[in-house]
């Protein structure tokens, strides 16, 4: 733990590494300067990998309910097993380098300041959308600076109650409320509406998801302290922050897996207390296939920087579930109706 934060301190120049908002956007213009040669040779596509297209402007949550987020700390003995992703580097997968939590916005800004914590999220962090976010960071992890030392791949969300790795006996436990607490420090972060005083950002509330599921809603950070990606002119891209990852099904249960597709971006995020939620972003199975566990990575090429936010994802039934519990709410309807009739 000293060594992780003595190199980070270093590198970031701060006891608490973080930035202030003006320093960063220097920073992006600088990247963007940087990368002016490849702009005029060829033009650096705006999350190129998540189409412009599907942006839209109202969010519209539909049924389902929050994946739990696998941390080894939480769910010991699913390394270094873990499960197949086809753009994960070799070795252990499913961990996050670090955790961090955004705090509230200051007036006037549309994002609020992001902190990255010195302890592990424990149970807490990536399960809900709560700005209580978890974190890939290629760099730390390479270099061995993260919560997980020598675990080397993408992070990961499971459906409630399954068997991550069959046979063994791993088994995805529920989501937990964060106490919005600091895990280095033990002081609370003051940007939670459930806290004393209360702060100005709210918790989208869900229930768990159990069983399979054929699409999931992203909710990413958009992190103004941490983020680095860029836009096609060069210049620092909230878009890009919060489109800047990979998305990969996996079935534990058949051993399939699929890359993911994006279909839905809802420009406006879930709250209008902050813009750190924007782009919340529809995926689905390229296969059309049900899945029960969600990997993500950072996005790869020019403009993106190797590092993603994730506050939480949700996960949308399958159609079969849907028709399934349809045919359930009818049956309960039709024989209320008897009842009344036969009273």
């Amino acid at each position: 733990m000293v060594r992780r934060f003595a190199v980070r301190a270093k590198r970031q120049g701060s006891a608490a590494y973080s930035r202030t908002r003006s320093s960063h956007m220097l920073r992006a213009v600088t990247i963007g300067a940087g990368f002016l040669l490849f702009v005029t040779i060829g033009t650096v596509a705006s999350a190129a990998h998540v189409p412009l297209a599907i942006d839209v402007p109202i969010f519209r949550p539909d049924t389902g309910g929050y994946l739990e987020f696998i941390n080894p700390t939480e769910h010991p003995g699913a390394y270094p097993a873990g499960i197949p992703v086809p753009t994960s580097p070799p070795g252990v997968i499913l961990t996050e380098e670090h955790t961090g939590f955004t705090a509230a916005p200051l007036p006037l800004a549309a994002y609020g300041l992001d902190t990255v914590e010195l302890g592990d999220s424990h149970v807490t962090h990536g399960d809900r959308a709560d700005f209580d976010w978890v974190q890939e960071h290629r760099d730390d992890e390479f270099a061995d600076i993260s919560n997980h030392p020598g675990m080397v791949g993408a992070m990961g969300w499971g459906s409630l109650g399954i068997d991550l790795v069959p046979g063994v006996g791993v088994f995805i436990t529920p989501t937990e409320a964060s106490p919005h607490v600091d895990p280095g420090t033990g002081l609370a972060h003051g940007h939670s509406v459930a806290e004393t005083p209360a702060g100005t950002l709210p918790e989208l509330l869900n229930p768990d998801f159990e069983g399979f599921f054929s699409a999931v809603d992203i909710f990413s950070i958009i992190s103004i302290e941490e983020d680095g990606d860029i836009d096609a002119v060069g210049l620092f891209s909230p878009r890009d922050a919060a489109l800047d990852y990979v998305v990969d099904f996996a079935n534990t249960l058949t051993g399939a897996f699929s890359p993911g597709i994006p279909t839905i971006a809802w420009v406006p995020g879930w709250t209008g207390a902050s813009g750190s939620d924007d782009w919340v972003a529809r995926w689905v199975p390229a296969d059309g296939g049900v899945y029960n566990v969600v990997a993500i990575e950072p996005a790869s090429g020019l403009g993106h920087d190797g590092i993603v936010e994730i506050d939480a994802i949700k996960a949308i039934p399958e159609p079969s579930t849907m028709v399934l519990a349809c045919l359930g709410l009818a049956t309960i309807v039709g024989m209320a109706l008897r009842r009344r009739k036969r009273a």
